[in-house]
């Protein structure tokens, strides 16, 4: 009788043992469940999250992007670029109002240089012409919080850029932007390797004439992190 008591008992314990290990076992798998789905609801709500982030980021630079358009724009309608071009076709000397080339090449200068002031995505702003092998006319580059002139006789010739031979089949007031790559002087990727990409409008002469192009070189590194800041 004590063997069949203690034979029961034993029986006993494993059943509580096995119930207890299956009660267990499905807590865990509830819990797992749970859990899944927790993550695939936290994974949808990033998603949806991203999204959102995402579209507010193209929202951000393509309003970016419409006012380089607009500040492109303003820059061909300057009055030095006109007067470059008069000065340019009369032995250096606008005959307009006596300014020289030099004069409004530096007058271009001061329009550059405050531009980039506050906007320190702009690398480069130039007026190119596409004469003499697209040499520059008047550069002024931006790194950090430093702004420069180039020096005439630093100023190079672009008519081999492939952003140039795109930019000499623009139409009256059109803005392109060319492709994003490295920065290049002298034919060569500049050494701090910077990624470019240009916005470029004509300029046309008195007779509808192509004379040159304005071109500013934006710094899409710098760019993109402003909105990603915003």
């Amino acid at each position: 009788m004590a063997f069949n008591h203690l034979k029961q008992l034993s029986l006993r314990s494993k059943i509580v043992v096995l119930s207890a290990v299956f009660a267990l076992l499905s807590c865990s798998l509830i819990v797992w469940q749970g859990a899944l789905r927790a993550h695939d609801l936290s994974v949808a709500n990033a998603q949806t999250l991203l999204r959102s982030e995402a579209q507010k980021l193209a929202v951000q630079v393509e309003s970016d992007l419409e006012f380089i358009i607009a500040e492109l724009y303003f820059l061909s309608k300057t009055p030095p670029i006109e007067g470059i071009i008069r000065s340019e076709r009369n032995d250096g000397f606008d005959p307009r109002d006596g300014s020289t080339t030099e004069l409004w090449r530096h007058r271009l200068e001061q329009i550059f240089t405050a531009m980039m002031v506050n906007q320190p995505y702009y690398s480069q702003l130039r007026y190119i012409g596409v004469h003499d092998n697209g040499r520059e006319l008047v550069r002024v580059d931006q790194s950090g919080n430093l702004r420069w002139a180039v020096p005439e006789d630093e100023l190079q010739s672009k008519g081999a850029e492939p952003y140039m031979r795109d930019a000499v089949g623009l139409g009256p007031e059109e803005v392109r932007f060319s492709e994003i790559n490295y920065n290049r002087e002298y034919g060569a990727i500049d050494p701090r390797r910077i990624p470019t990409i240009r916005a470029m409008i004509p300029v046309l002469d008195e007779h509808d004439q192509l004379f040159g192009i304005v071109i500013a070189n934006i710094n899409i590194e710098t760019l993109m992190s402003g909105a990603f800041n915003d």
